[in-house]
C-alpha cells in the first residue's frame, strides 16, 4: 500500500468516526432535552456532550471541544446534584478559563470566536440554572459561531448548527409560554 492510499484510508476512518460520533451526540442531547429535570436527562446530555467532544477533537475544532467539556462538566454537576451556587459557578469559571486560554494563545482575534466563547458561557449557565432567557442567548450565539465555522469550510460544524438551532427554538418556545401564561 502506498503512502497516498494510507492517508486516504486514515481520513476516511476519521471522517466516518466523526460522522457517527456527531450524529450520536446530537441525538443523545435532543433525547436528554426531552426528559424532565431528572437524572436521565443529564445522563443523556453527558453522553451527547462526550460524543460531540470526540467529534470536535477528531476534526480539530478546539473551541467546540472546549465547549463540550464545559457542558459535560455542567451536566456532571447536575447529575451529581450539586447545589445551585456550584452549578452556576462551574460553567462561569470554566468559560472564563476558556476565554483566557484562547485570548492568551492569540485565537480571540475575530468576533466569531468571542461570540462562541460567550455563547458557551451563557448556554452552560442557562442549562444549569434552567433559565430559558440565558439558554436562548447562549444557543443563538453558539449557532452563529458554528455557522461561521461551517461557512469557513468546517463541515462538521453542521452538528452544532443543528443542535443549537434546536436549543434556540426550544428556549424561545419556553419564553413565549412564560410570556403567554
Amino acid at each position: 500500500m502506498d503512502r497516498i492510499t494510507a492517508v486516504r484510508m486514515d481520513l476516511g476512518y476519521k471522517t466516518a468516526t466523526s460522522l457517527v460520533c456527531g450524529i450520536l451526540g446530537v441525538s443523545f442531547a435532543i433525547v436528554g432535552h426531552h426528559y424532565g429535570y431528572v437524572d436521565s436527562r443529564w445522563f443523556y446530555f453527558s453522553l451527547g456532550a462526550f460524543c460531540l467532544f470526540l467529534t470536535a477533537i477528531l476534526e480539530n475544532l478546539a473551541l467546540l471541544a472546549m465547549m463540550q467539556l464545559i457542558l459535560l462538566a455542567g451536566a456532571g454537576a447536575m447529575l451529581a446534584h450539586f447545589n445551585l451556587i456550584f452549578r452556576t459557578a462551574l460553567p462561569i469559571l470554566l468559560s472564563v478559563q476558556a476565554i483566557l486560554f484562547f485570548g492568551l494563545s492569540g485565537k480571540l482575534r475575530d468576533w466569531e470566536t468571542v461570540l462562541g466563547c460567550l455563547g458557551t458561557l451563557f448556554l452552560a449557565l442557562g442549562f444549569c440554572t434552567h433559565n430559558p432567557y440565558i439558554s436562548f442567548v447562549g444557543a443563538a450565539s453558539v449557532t452563529g459561531y458554528a455557522f461561521s465555522l461551517y461557512r469557513g469550510g468546517n463541515k462538521p460544524a453542521i452538528y452544532w448548527i443543528a443542535l443549537n438551532s434546536y436549543f434556540t427554538i426550544a428556549s424561545l418556545m419556553k419564553i413565549t409560554h412564560f410570556l403567554n401564561s
